[in-house]
């Protein structure tokens, strides 16, 4: 599949999956977030742009956490920028704005910008470096950017028994395109050839547990698998459905189903 036709579809993925993508199920969306927030370390009187915003965990992570500090959330999906602003609403936030870009096309001021954050966004570009070119173009000299991905092993074996089964069914999932940025090295090589120094990174376990195999399955059906689950017909998914979490309640634990996702950090300034 071409690179492009990809993109449309991810985006097409994320405007359907958008009212629940705040489900329990995706408890390491908001966890990780927060950790964003620490490594980004927001202060008073800054102007923060967070890309990739989806349904806007990290933005009004920030917000919350730095309420003198100004937060622009951009995203390419309207319908989870919907989401993201009534989230903001509820929660009484003034600090925060939502607009619609594509990296790497952000029509989005140059050296303006304090701080960025993007959480699990980056991996969906084709060349990152110009995705993350693009972000640092808007920051100031000294400005920070933290970004984050899944690190390796991250919601094994849960994902590799559902791409197997996938397959059986004529479903060929594509690599899964954080694994490209899944270690320290990586990561550490990208914020380099991107023009950034004063690099670190960080890994923080957001591993949880859940209720059965339902909310496994809930994982899935409101994340970005639900892409490959569409391709289904009806009959096909049911039995899908059925097969696959027979084979992930196999590893049910007292009731309870381990989800394993670390989180990979990177962090790095423009000169």
């Amino acid at each position: 599949m071409e690179f492009e036709e990809l993109s449309k579809k991810i985006k097409q993925t994320f405007d359907t999956v958008a009212t629940g993508y705040d489900h329990s199920a995706l408890q390491f969306f908001p966890a990780s977030a927060a950790h964003l927030c620490h490594y980004l370390a927001p202060q008073a009187g800054e102007k923060i742009v967070d890309v990739a915003a989806g349904t806007g965990n990290v933005t009004l992570a920030i917000a919350a956490a730095q309420p003198k500090a100004h937060i622009t959330g951009i995203d390419f999906s309207d319908n989870m920028l919907e989401v993201a602003r009534a989230k903001a609403a509820q929660a009484q936030l003034s600090n925060v704005e939502f607009a619609n870009h594509a990296l790497p096309h952000i029509d989005l001021p140059l050296n303006y910008f304090d701080a960025a954050s993007c959480g699990f966004g980056i991996f969906f570009l084709e060349d990152m470096v110009a995705g993350m070119q693009a972000i640092r173009s808007t920051l100031k000299p000294e400005g920070r950017l933290v970004i984050s991905s899944f690190y390796q092993g991250s919601f094994s074996p849960q994902t590799e028994l559902f791409g197997q089964r996938l397959a059986r069914y004529g479903v060929e999932p594509p690599q899964q395109m954080w694994q490209r940025i899944s270690t320290e090295a990586p990561v550490e090589q990208l914020f380099r050839a991107s023009g950034f120094t004063n690099i670190s990174t960080h890994v923080e376990d957001v591993s949880y547990q859940v209720e059965g195999v339902e909310q496994w399955w809930a994982l899935l059906w409101n994340a970005g698998y639900r892409g490959l689950l569409n391709q289904l017909s009806e009959k096909q998914l049911a039995h899908f459905k059925k097969e696959h979490l027979a084979e992930i309640a196999q590893h049910i634990s007292n009731g309870k189903l381990l989800i394993t996702v670390k989180t990979l950090y990177g962090v790095g300034t423009k000169d």
